[in-house]
């Protein structure tokens, strides 16, 4: 089996503990693995990962957070190669949910242990996402997250809190139209949600997901336009009756297409911001990658 690992030397855990090469050999060694490792530049990931599927790699290892897993991944989509998670990121939504053990040692000893297992993605237009994909209030507090990063030289996560405390000062309302089970819908809207699988609206359990293979798009949104509405939304979150609010839609899809007049949509994938044209075709590609997970992780 030949592995490559590339891990992104920006990611938070690498410039957080001043990772090397050198220590993730000595790990590689450890487990009993055999693998190629480079650190790698946000912007060479593509290019890494497509070397190493021209040279035969059976498995690419990616390290990082959610945005490389998905860099990765679009390179894996459609070949035999599988791809193993290691979570050096700040928050490894996609590993949790996977079960990937969230320290190195194991995840790299997952490799050697664990299982192929299929998952579905999702896709937008010509981009694959591996957790979600959204417009409006969240795509907002990325940009705003990432320009007080640079300002005050904080963390992601701290960055993260600030952001999404000021950005309900103002936020974006969009006028969309969405295609749905041969349905369309016209309305205002703050955010629209997009998500590989279901996610669960339960506060304890909120952003997880039970399965990565159910072969469906969760879809959340909301006609709430101002922050008071907004604010019961998160008290009803917080009560775990957000499903019982008129002002909240929840749907599972196979596929659905948002319009807008606007010429371009700010729109995030897995964390990274992106400006797309729409209309955005939305759909899910079951059992479209392979993935390593633990043994004994139940299916999903």
């Amino acid at each position: 089996m030949r592995v490559v690992v590339l891990v992104n030397e920006r990611s938070g855990f690498v410039r957080r503990s001043k990772l090397t090469a050198a220590d993730i050999y000595g790990f590689v060694g450890a487990v009993g693995l055999e693998a190629e490792v480079k650190m790698v530049r946000s912007s060479a990931l593509r290019f890494e990962a497509a070397e190493a599927l021209r040279r035969g790699a059976d498995v690419i290892a990616a390290g990082g957070g959610d945005g490389t897993i998905n860099t990765v991944a679009s390179c894996l989509f459609g070949t035999s190669a599988a791809l193993a998670v290691l979570p050096l990121g700040t928050f490894n939504h996609f590993a949790k949910d996977l079960g990937i053990p969230l320290d190195l040692e194991s995840a790299l000893r997952n490799i050697v242990t664990g299982k192929r297992h299929r998952i579905d993605l999702g896709q937008v237009n010509d981009h694959i996402f591996v957790n979600n994909s959204s417009i409006g209030l969240y795509p907002h507090i990325v940009k705003r997250r990432e320009g007080l990063r640079k300002k005050l030289q904080i963390d992601k996560f701290t960055a993260m809190v600030y952001a999404t405390a000021t950005i309900f000062r103002r936020f974006p309302v969009f006028k969309i139209k969405l295609s749905v089970d041969d349905r369309e819908y016209e309305f205002d809207t703050p955010f629209v949600f997009v998500g590989n699988n279901e996610y669960s609206m339960d506060l304890f359990n909120l952003g997880t997901r039970e399965r990565l293979d159910g072969g469906q798009l969760c879809l959340y949104t909301t006609n709430c336009t101002g922050r008071l509405c907004l604010l019961r939304l998160a008290l009803r979150l917080f009560f775990n009756k957000l499903e019982q609010s008129t002002h909240f839609s929840s749907k599972l899809v196979k596929e659905l297409t948002l319009s807008s007049k606007r010429k371009k949509l700010r729109v995030s994938l897995d964390g990274e911001v992106a400006r797309l044209v729409p209309p955005l075709r939305y759909r899910i590609l079951p059992a479209a990658l392979d993935v390593i997970v633990p043994v004994g992780k139940d299916d999903g």
